[in-house]
């Protein structure tokens, strides 16, 4: 049998997501349930779907205490693409750009989110 690999890189398509172990702090490890991973979806920038994008990420792999910052800033490069990932396409993959990262993205969407509300209040 001859093996053969695949690209490596984030999923391509619009519907690709990127696969997350669930490993959340409820108790189904205690009850012996275990649970599908996680999907999440990817972002390109579009403010319309930036709420719910956050709120997965946030908590999937923002909240999760067993990652660290380097773990997490490395989740959210891969599940960036287009304008989103062009935003932290010149920063290091280092603890500090993390936080960094998250706050261009909440302030750039509260922004966008105050503009969107004003173009359909005209």
């Amino acid at each position: 049998m001859v093996a053969t690999s695949s690209p490596i890189g984030p999923p391509q398509g619009p519907q690709a997501g990127l696969n997350i172990p669930n490993n959340s702090r409820c108790s189904s490890q205690n009850s012996g349930v275990r649970l599908p991973k996680i999907s999440l979806p990817r972002f390109n920038g579009d403010i319309t779907r930036f709420y719910s994008f956050w709120q997965s990420f946030k908590s999937a792999i923002d909240k999760n205490d067993s990652l660290t910052a380097v773990d997490k800033f490395n989740y959210l490069v891969n599940i960036l693409e287009g304008d989103a990932f062009r935003v932290v396409q010149g920063l290091e993959i280092v603890e500090e750009n993390y936080d960094h990262a998250k706050e261009t993205y909440i302030n750039a969407s509260v922004i966008s989110r105050k503009e969107f509300k004003y173009i359909w209040t005209i």
